[in-house]
């Protein structure tokens, strides 16, 4: 059963998300409707917030509605710092005709008209449809709340109505649906209290707005020493979990994982290095041995232009077999997403690192912020083994008899160890490194590149 969301009040809500005693609303200025609106602190720095009453209409959208909203999106834009929305509604009133669908377009248009030049966050308190839902899937972070958030297009009764296919709120639109299945959830928590503070901790890693550099914290806190290679197995098809690699490198505890349930053979979120906020890429060898799938190349694709948005640098870490083969992924557009990947990287002016772990193959190496499409900086471990695909593969393909196999693959393997030294000496990898050395490198190049940053303004 859904738990009871008629009683959640978005004055609470907001308070709670603001830093004691700064919130202001605005009601006086706006007229009286269905939604919340006002401004306060978070962490100490600005932010505009709204919150959606279902109590009154269903938190349906009309004129008034969506014209609020949109006044306090033009405050937050103007003073250049993040809106964050609560959202529970039927969407378009439907007694208003086509000057409600005309009020959800207007509100569309302002949350693109926002996207990129400062963070839209949107939490979502309770079921949502139709231009409810279309709306926070038009911001940066969509938090959902376990058995309370639900978005669909359209609920469960009309889709009975029209197609004939019966399923629950939860299974249309629910938090596992939308954090396994369809990706659009990046956040999903427990109850309102968790998602407001993870909303909080969240807001502390962005800047207020594109203008701005990546924050800064100064947290003077190092991970325990240990020495990465011992989570990394030498033998290049072992899985391991690449999650205990990012700790050992980040600030301590800085880590905070965006989409965890989605296409898991790919790990994207935020983390710091010496205190400076960096958006955080990694294959993920523990599932599908971190080959690059349809889900896995869009998460990446979207989250890069993200981190270009809000000038925070990412610093990708690479141990894939390449891009998954196959019927169904061809079918499914893989060269689409793929080719994705690399505009998105090509054309993001943030800074850009790479760190090759274990494996870099084919079209994966050049597509993951290879030297040949931008890359500011590559880094690749002593142990690393780039080339056009893997050994084991190359072998199968390039083998004319079994007799000869043993002696191709010793000539592979030859090649391979060779490929680190012609990559250093064509400029393709800036520094072959021992996996100790790997935090320090990063924070190295990140304060050398923001120095530089500084100096260009």
């Amino acid at each position: 059963m859904e738990k009871d969301i008629a009683r959640v009040k978005p004055l609470e809500l907001i308070h709670k998300l603001m830093d004691e005693g700064t919130f202001v609303e605005l009601q006086e200025r706006m007229p009286e409707t269905n939604v919340l609106t006002g401004f306060g602190k978070v962490n100490g720095r600005r932010v505009y917030a709204f919150a959606q009453n279902f109590e009154t209409r269903g938190g349906s959208i009309d004129s008034a509605h969506a014209n609020k909203i949109i006044a306090v999106m033009d405050m937050a834009l103007n003073e250049g710092v993040p809106i964050v929305g609560f959202y529970h509604s039927v969407g378009a009133r439907i007694q208003d005709g086509i000057l409600a669908l005309d009020a959800v377009g207007k509100l569309f248009n302002h949350h693109v008209k926002l996207s990129g030049k400062i963070p839209q966050i949107s939490v979502i308190i309770g079921s949502c449809a139709g231009g409810a839902a279309y709306c926070p899937a038009l911001t940066d972070f969509i938090f959902m709340i376990e058995e309370k958030s639900k978005l669909f297009v359209t609920g469960p009764k009309v889709v009975q109505a029209i197609t004939g296919e019966r399923s629950t709120a939860e299974e249309l639109g629910g938090t596992k649906i939308h954090g396994k299945v369809s990706g659009v959830n990046h956040f999903e928590s427990s109850d309102e209290e968790s998602a407001i503070k993870d909303v909080r901790r969240l807001l502390s890693y962005l800047p207020q707005n594109h203008r701005e550099k990546s924050p800064r914290m100064v947290s003077g806190i190092s991970p325990k020493y240990s020495d990465p290679k011992n989570i990394v197995p030498v033998e290049s098809n072992k899985p391991y979990d690449m999650l205990k690699l990012i700790e050992k490198i980040v600030d301590n505890e800085s880590f905070i994982e965006i989409q965890k349930q989605y296409a898991k053979n790919t790990i994207i979120g935020f983390g710091r290095f010496n205190g400076i906020a960096c958006g955080l890429i990694a294959n993920q060898p523990k599932h599908l041995a971190g080959a690059l799938d349809v889900d896995a190349s869009e998460k990446i694709a979207c989250f890069i232009r993200l981190c270009s948005n809000f000038n925070l640098p990412v610093i990708l870490l690479e141990d894939t077999v390449g891009f998954m083969p196959g019927v169904r992924q061809e079918s499914s557009g893989l060269l689409r997403y793929g080719a994705d990947i690399v505009k998105a990287f090509a054309e993001a002016s943030a800074p850009k690192i790479t760190v090759i772990i274990r494996k870099a193959f084919g079209g994966a190496y050049i597509a993951l912020n290879s030297k040949a499409i931008g890359a500011t900086r590559v880094y690749a471990w002593t142990t690393a083994e780039i080339g056009v695909m893997g050994i084991g593969a190359a072998v199968n393909l390039l083998k004319k008899d079994s007799a000869s196999s043993e002696s191709l693959e010793r000539s592979l393997s030859r090649g391979m160890e060779a490929n680190l030294e012609l990559a250093l000496s064509h400029g393709v990898i800036d520094e072959v490194i021992e996996p100790y050395e790997t935090r320090q490198k990063l924070i190295e190049a990140i304060e050398e590149l923001r120095k530089r940053e500084q100096l260009a303004v």
